[in-house]
């Protein structure tokens, strides 16, 4: 008891470490995701999309397959070896497309009426396996990279996250045969994009709940750190670049107390992890509601087997947009009665929609026209 009563005192103590803040501001709950479109729907393993630039297509994936969305359909493109991790578009028309086995490969999308790829350039290192995100560097000679954890596999991120893992990196690879660490030692890195004229990087630290400013270059010595956005009330994700100067960042859970509280009590969190299915454990997800043995929330409530909006969620859906100086000025919900969380990426077409990919709904969205979540251009 004495334990539970020195964290509720940390709540108003000013623990930063593990108060969360509350949804409120530019980021009070709304249920605007719930208005956006199905554009794809169906996925079970989906991982990343990208928008192709300048155009109204994108790639996406579905496990180690990868497809082109061209407006009207989708078609497949091929099939790789391993399950695709993450995805990045060149402003030349090249994909950069990352797999679990540690490949990271620089491709051309092949035109005509079955659409394939012509690798140009191929780099294969065991580090790699734990990739999580690429973007482009302005000048369109190399791409950076984030690195979740050389501890786990980026399916098992939630042991990472119980693990208080620490071993996630960004780095930068010139379309060579290697790759550079610009740095390491993060709390997980899940998203990094590019300032329009290649001066930062703005990289998500998920587990430390922020997103960090780094030097944008490949020289690994002179990589400075400062924080834009700190104690987020959820696990910040892939972040990418708007055509306004912005940033859309997905946020791909919430914190909430009772997974805190675990995170704290290293003797139950040891025997959770050896004891209890991961399905069943006291953390965040990218969905939820599909078992009754899920644990509830610490004040989760359901009446009439609906779970009430205002409730602490296991899994949740938001989507917030940055300014050019990396602060949320907007945000879209879908609250934790909805299905569309768990949301991993989001990029706007040259038509100013946006497409919004929910691992937890396995769909992909796009904003409605004339919606306040198309960018200004």
């Amino acid at each position: 008891m004495s334990r539970v009563m020195d964290y509720i005192h940390s709540l108003f103590d000013g623990d930063s470490s593990r108060a969360i803040p509350p949804l409120d501001g530019v980021l009070a709950p709304n249920n605007r995701l719930d208005d956006w479109v199905p554009l794809v729907e169906g996925l079970a393993q989906p991982t990343d999309l990208a928008v192709l630039h300048g155009q109204n297509q994108f790639v996406y994936n579905d496990g180690d397959v990868l497809y082109l969305h061209h407006g009207v359909g989708a078609t497949r493109v091929q099939r790789f070896a391993a399950a695709i991790n993450a995805l990045a578009t060149l402003p030349d028309g090249h994909v950069v497309i990352g797999l679990a086995n540690g490949e990271l490969l620089k491709a051309t999308l092949d035109s005509g009426p079955t659409p394939g790829l012509s690798v140009q350039a191929r780099v294969c290192q065991p580090e790699l396996c734990g990739l999580t995100a690429i973007t482009a560097a302005p000048d369109g000679k190399g791409v950076y990279f984030t690195i979740g954890s050389t501890e786990h596999a980026t399916a098992d991120w939630v042991r990472d996250l119980f693990d208080k893992g620490v071993s996630g990196s960004l780095g930068y690879w010139g379309f060579d045969d290697q790759v550079t660490t610009l740095h390491s030692g993060l709390a997980y890195p899940s998203g990094v994009a590019a300032s329009p004229d290649g001066t930062t990087l703005l990289v998500t630290e998920s587990w430390n709940h922020r997103v960090l400013k780094f030097r944008g270059h490949a020289q690994p010595q002179a990589s400075a750190m400062a924080t834009v956005l700190n104690n987020l009330p959820g696990y910040p994700g892939r972040i990418r670049a708007r055509a306004d100067g912005g940033y859309w960042l997905s946020i791909f859970a919430l914190r909430t107390q009772l997974v805190e509280f675990v995170l704290g009590e290293d003797r139950y969190r040891t025997r959770m992890l050896a004891e209890c299915p991961p399905e069943l454990w006291i953390r965040p997800a990218l969905s939820s509601g599909k078992s009754n043995l899920e644990p509830l929330q610490y004040g989760n409530m359901k009446a009439l087997g609906i779970e009430k909006p205002w409730a602490p969620a296991r899994s949740y859906g938001l989507l917030t947009q940055l300014d050019g100086q990396g602060q949320i000025t907007d945000s879209m919900h879908c609250r934790a009665g909805g299905i569309r969380h768990g949301l991993s990426s989001a990029d706007t077409l040259c038509n100013g929609r946006t497409v919004v990919l929910s691992i937890g709904a396995g769909c992909i969205l796009i904003s409605p026209e004339n919606s306040p979540a198309k960018a200004e251009t």
